[in-house]
């Protein structure tokens, strides 16, 4: 739960450093916790998150980055995934996102509760801010 900024990337084919610093429209995170990618990944055109785009992340100091693919990482193995991981950032994969606009939010994330897991089914509602 905190404050969102989400960045709107469709149509992008790979997202990398530079694209953060460019979309990003401060230099300091103070703002808010939680960067949200919308990239309109689809079975036909997957947007590839490169590792330095994780490192920005990583940098900036969120706790949480989601987006609305199916991973953080473009298939080749678990990069982001890992480096995320361990800087302690949560990552929430597959949300919907293609009728939201950029900009802040407030964001609220319900996973649910199951022993032994590393994920699990979330919901997760943005709120206006």
């Amino acid at each position: 739960m905190g404050r969102a900024y989400l960045i709107d990337f469709s149509g992008k084919t790979e997202i990398g450093y530079e694209d953060m610093e460019e979309a990003f429209p401060f230099k300091d995170k103070n703002r808010c916790e939680i960067i949200l990618l919308k990239t309109e990944s689809s079975d036909q055109r997957f947007t590839r998150i490169l590792p330095d785009t994780a490192e920005w992340i990583a940098k900036k100091g969120f706790m949480t980055v989601g987006i609305d693919s199916e991973s953080v990482d473009s298939g080749e193995g678990l990069e982001n995934h890992m480096m995320l991981l361990r800087k302690e950032i949560n990552i929430i994969e597959n949300l919907d996102l293609k009728n939201v606009d950029p900009g802040y939010y407030g964001f609220v994330c319900l996973p649910l509760k199951i022993k032994g897991c590393d994920g699990a089914p979330a919901r997760a509602i943005l709120l206006r801010s």
